[in-house]
């Protein structure tokens, strides 16, 4: 039920414009925490998908997730329905990818 942020850039962006990005412009939604997913083995205490209800538009993946000024996910979906469920990967899980299954270490 936590309350979060995104901003991005919509794939829209562009659209009716003489000139290709001749106009970029940031788009905001907020939204609940409805649901937070771990994984299974390497995963299985980290979160790794939350669940937001939150209006995105098209062209958004990668989009921050923000909660009280920390980034924790990423944009990767969204469905439309009756209500507008958008799909993040968590930071977490993009941390633990990175540090333990690709070997990258901060600062090399």
């Amino acid at each position: 039920g936590a309350r979060v942020l995104s901003y991005g850039a919509p794939a829209d962006v562009t659209q009716n414009l003489n000139e290709l990005f001749s106009t970029i412009y940031m788009l905001g939604a907020t939204g609940n925490v409805q649901r937070i997913e771990t994984g299974d083995k390497a995963f299985l205490d980290t979160p790794i998908s939350l669940r937001l209800t939150m209006e995105v538009s098209g062209g958004r993946s990668g989009s921050p997730v923000i909660w009280n000024g920390y980034l924790i996910g990423l944009i990767r979906a969204h469905r439309r329905g009756d209500k507008t469920q958008t799909i993040a990967v968590a930071s977490d899980a993009i941390l633990k990818y990175l540090k333990e299954i690709a070997n990258w270490e901060p600062g090399k």
